[in-house]
């Protein structure tokens, strides 16, 4: 489970496996020694991390700075400067890289020193810090940054720039959000010697939670999980009207309860979806779109979700089952829609239904692969007795690796385990860097006192108007999801926007789920639709033609985080009689929307009934009793008329008058 692979660099990474390397019959002997040290860091990684949660706690300054020294060993291995690969041949800057390496390394026995000499008074900040001390932090966030640009990219590197820029100069910032300036000494022990600073909840969350669920989850996709999850989910949708379609969101939605990676997800069972719906009369663009739409979802799909969810949770204070639960009903509405855009499209272009030949029964496939859902039953099962989530997903990856070998083919044999373990160190580069980079914000933001000068601007610009800040920051949203992961997005509204939605009267859960709602939707809106442009690589379609239908295709989602926003009942917060009327009404606001979005219910649909089914569903999603009963009378209508119109195809193509 991560969002690493919100960003297209991972997908680089994971094709530089060094584990693939050394098994190579006769590689370079440079590459050999490279890879070795890749291999070595990467397992020293997961080994940590499953140790410390085989104990059950990892929460300490010297763990973060440990994990995050480590990570930026290993990232400037697997993302040399000057090569775009750490295959290609070595180049002088490979000794700058190396030079590098080592002073981290130096980095970290230092602060072990400190902290365990002074008692933790440097961290805390009772003790005069001396001029090397404060070198020392600074060249340490400055190659935070550059690694920052190396494996997240430029977007999220200048936003912790913008932050840090502000914070050294606030008082020469326009007057709406000036502030008192900090001194570098300043800023370097708030971001460095401060446990929150860089090593601050966004790494606390990684540390803490999130490496032990990508172990969880590389754990079952190197036994067979993903090949399991989409043979069932063609099992119980193939006989459907787009059926091929139906079980890459069915499958794609396992996936992510696992997963919580957009791309991860597309490379994974989109390999296998997207040709059977294009072999299935699917267009390219559309079949690109509906996987793209699908692995996206994974990262707000209960129980695992992405890693974001568990950074909400640290930030709101509250178990991060709770936030899971709050998830729930968007996530489904999420995978409603796409469900149903697939059916209407299917019935669109009269594709046809697979054969039974062509489909895979479901009893074999559940006799074949009931033991990887074993370990997802345990998992809900430890976190619903509110039991340690850290050992329960430890006990989870266990309990996966022990029923592997039930099945000859789904053993993790001893060189599937060291390729997981690899695969979890180079994965986690990505996540841990964006958490630290995203540390930077956060600290900035609460040191500075920026987020109380950002709540005075929202309220001005809003004019005090909740729907219009919600609007504003929807924008802010999409724009920062343009180029920066679901992580940085997510941290950069909670730390400026969220606690002004919350001043302004919306319940905390339903601001940080607005949030999270629009960071994990930008990965498909255009026009930097990073999962889109994954799943269009394997489609074989324009990039922007899958971005495009991807967004189509969840245009009804982007209408539900206004819906729970103001009725927090979607997200089973409330009484039970008004949580079954809204979660009921929303559901079959969207299946309108979607129809009219397609342009098909029962026969397909005139120019006048699409927008009546525009409004129908709109009606029916908002929050208002009123505006439901509308909605349900004009869908009734445009039902009723349908239903007339197919039996007079029906009756016109029996050859009998109508």
């Amino acid at each position: 489970m991560t969002s690493a692979t919100e960003d297209l660099p991972e997908l680089r990474a994971e094709s530089d496996s060094a584990f693939e390397v050394l098994l190579q019959p006769e590689p370079p002997r440079t590459r050999l020694v490279l890879g070795f040290v890749i291999v070595a860091g990467c397992l020293l990684f997961s080994l940590f991390h499953l140790f410390t949660a085989s104990i059950g706690s990892t929460e300490s300054y010297q763990t973060r700075t440990f994990v995050v020294s480590l990570t930026m060993v290993l990232g400037y291995l697997v993302y040399p400067t000057g090569r775009r690969s750490w295959r290609e041949p070595i180049n002088a800057w490979f000794a700058f890289d190396l030079a590098v390496i080592a002073f981290i390394i130096a980095t970290q026995i230092h602060l072990f020193y400190a902290t365990q000499t002074s008692g933790g008074l440097l961290i805390s900040g009772m003790v005069e810090l001396e001029t090397w001390q404060i070198v020392l932090g600074g060249v340490y966030i400055a190659l935070l940054m550059e690694m920052t640009r190396r494996c997240a990219g430029w977007p999220m590197l200048i936003i912790a720039l913008v932050f840090l820029v502000y914070v050294l100069f606030a008082e020469y910032a326009p007057s709406a959000i000036a502030g008192p300036s900090s001194s570098p000494a300043v800023l370097v022990r708030n971001l460095f010697f401060n446990i929150d600073g860089v090593f601050g909840v966004p790494v606390g969350a990684m540390t803490d939670y999130v490496i032990i669920f990508m172990i969880f989850g590389q754990f079952l996709a190197v036994a067979g999980a993903g090949d399991f999850f989409t043979h069932a989910a063609t099992a119980l949708t193939g006989r459907q009207t787009g059926g091929p379609a139906k079980a890459a969101v069915v499958s794609s939605a396992l996936m992510g309860t696992i997963s919580g990676s957009a791309i991860g997800n597309v490379v994974t069972t989109g390999s296998v979806t997207i040709p059977l719906m294009h072999r299935f009369g699917y267009r390219p663009a559309f079949a690109g779109a509906v996987e793209a739409v699908a692995s996206t979802g994974g990262q707000i799909m209960p129980p695992v979700m992405g890693a974001v969810a568990f950074i909400m949770a640290q930030l709101m204070g509250v178990r991060y089952v709770e936030v899971a639960i709050a998830a729930a009903v968007p996530a489904i509405l999420y995978f409603w829609a796409a469900f149903w855009a697939v059916h209407w499209e299917a019935k669109r272009l009269g594709l046809r239904v697979m054969t039974e030949a062509e489909v895979p029964r479901l009893g074999p496939v559940l006799r074949s692969g009931w033991h990887y859902l074993l370990p997802l039953v345990l998992l809900i099962a430890m976190l619903s007795m509110d039991q340690s989530i850290i050992q329960a997903a430890f006990y989870s990856a266990v309990l996966t690796f022990a029923l592997s070998f039930v099945r000859p083919e789904s053993r993790i044999t001893p060189l599937k385990l060291l390729g997981a373990l690899e695969s979890v160190g180079r994965q986690a580069i990505v996540v841990v860097i964006v958490a630290g980079a995203a540390g930077v914000i956060i600290s900035v933001v609460t040191t500075s006192g920026l987020s109380w000068r950002s709540l005075a601007l929202l309220v001005e610009f809003s004019d005090n108007r909740l729907w219009l800040a919600l609007i504003l920051s929807a924008i802010v949203a999409l724009i920062l999801g343009m180029g920066v992961s679901t992580t940085g997005v997510y941290v950069t509204l909670a730390a400026i926007l969220v606690p002004a939605l919350v001043a302004m009267g919306l319940e905390p859960m339903a601001a940080h789920m607005f949030a999270l709602y629009y960071a994990v939707v930008g990965l498909i809106t255009p026009p930097v639709a990073l999962a889109a442009f994954a799943a269009a690589g394997i489609a074989g379609a324009a990039p922007m033609t899958v971005a495009m239908m991807a967004a189509r295709i969840a245009l009804p989602i982007y209408l539900v985080p206004f819906v729970f926003a103001y009725e927090p009942a979607l997200l089973l917060i409330g009484s039970w009689d008004e949580i079954a009327l809204h979660v009921s009404t929303a559901f079959i606001g969207v299946w309108l929307f979607s129809c009219a979005l397609w342009g098909y219910l029962l026969v397909p649909l005139s120019v006048p009934e699409r927008v009546l089914l525009v409004a129908a569903g709109v009606l029916l999603i908002s929050a208002s009793a009123t505006g439901a009963v509308i909605g349900v009378a004009i869908g009734g209508a445009v039902l009723a008329y349908q239903w007339r119109a197919s039996r007079r195809r029906v009756d016109s193509a029996s050859g009998r008058a109508p």
